[in-house]
């Protein structure tokens, strides 16, 4: 089960048809979503996008594809989008993963003694 302060950072990513595409993770509180770039197939980079956050399933809103952030689905498959407007009352953020690329399994003594963290800098 997913904890419930995990489930408020979700978002709902939606077709041009209000169908559901897939998911993407609240990441700041300048309303910054992660997601992968093939759940947005049929849009480009700079396009809206419509949107619903878990928690406030009432209210659907639109992120704009940040053309300097969208990677091609058959490359590194990532995209950000950022909402118009504040995020709703109760939505919180996922914050940023840890993560440490591995050349090979060697490192994961290295790893295991270091973190670097993803930073995403705007």
């Amino acid at each position: 089960m997913i904890r419930s302060h995990l489930i408020d950072g979700i978002v709902r990513i939606l077709t041009p048809e209000n169908n559901t595409a897939g998911i993407g993770f609240v990441v700041n509180d300048g309303g910054l979503i992660l997601t992968c770039a093939h759940i947005l197939r049929g849009y480009k980079p700079g396009d809206k996008v419509p949107v619903r956050f878990h928690i406030a399933e009432e209210q659907q809103r639109n992120a704009i594809i940040v053309p300097e952030y969208w990677r091609d689905p058959d490359a590194e498959d990532v995209a950000i989008l950022r909402l118009e407007g504040d995020l709703p009352d109760g939505v919180r953020t996922l914050g940023l993963i840890p993560i440490c690329v591995l050349r090979d399994v060697s490192q994961m003594r290295e790893v295991s003694h270091r973190t670097e963290m993803l930073r995403i800098v705007f």
